[in-house]
């Protein structure tokens, strides 16, 4: 995973997300030819097939008074247990002139990232699984001088179930074993509490 901020001197910058070795989300800065998909873009990862269970969702927390709440009600409303990606690009929050990415911080800090620091022009990206919030990877740059110069990227490997291991490389993802039944359903999250002794989120 990659992400980008953008910059006044219009120097071109990217973002990209792949799912092995394929680009599932990109995003760029100065760039025709590249969508720049301001503010946090979010998926969900089918950890069957080794995609994403739909496009990512864009939230233009920069610029759109509502894009924040709409963030924080989305990731309400993800399964628990279910993997969420999260990227941001050009700039998550307008701050001081405004903070829409505030509404999204009950949320964000419920599966561990905390981007309360990030200012105009910054930069951040995560994997998180609903409900271990201490098993979240979490990127973040705080400003534009330093997004520039070193973006926000990282490699991790995850475990989801007993039956099922896959592993992010930069966005990568690898299922190698069977019996995978799909992303979690809506439960009792006392029957995900297991879910910490197969070892979520094993090296950061």
């Amino acid at each position: 995973m990659l992400s980008h901020s953008a910059n006044l001197a219009y120097i071109p910058q990217y973002g990209h997300v792949k799912l092995n070795g394929v680009i599932v989300w990109q995003s760029a800065w100065a760039d025709a030819n590249i969508i720049n998909s301001r503010g946090v873009n979010v998926a969900l990862v089918n950890t069957c097939n080794c995609s994403v269970v739909e496009p990512f969702r864009q939230f233009d927390t920069h610029a759109q008074p509502s894009a924040g709440m709409e963030l924080n009600d989305y990731l309400q409303q993800v399964d628990y247990g279910a993997v969420v990606i999260g990227v941001s690009a050009d700039s998550p929050a307008d701050i001081p002139v405004s903070n829409y990415l505030q509404q999204a911080y009950p949320a964000l800090n419920a599966i561990g990232v905390d981007v309360s620091d990030v200012l105009v022009r910054g930069a951040f990206g995560f994997v998180a699984q609903k409900g271990l919030p201490d098993k979240t990877v979490l990127r973040k740059i705080l400003t534009e001088t330093e997004a520039f110069h070193n973006p926000p990227h990282f490699n991790v490997t995850v475990v989801g179930r007993p039956t099922l291991q896959f592993s992010f490389l930069c966005g990568l993802m690898k299922r190698v074993s069977d019996g995978c039944t799909g992303h979690a359903k809506k439960q009792n999250p006392n029957e995900f509490a297991n879910l910490k002794n197969y070892g979520g989120i094993l090296s950061k």
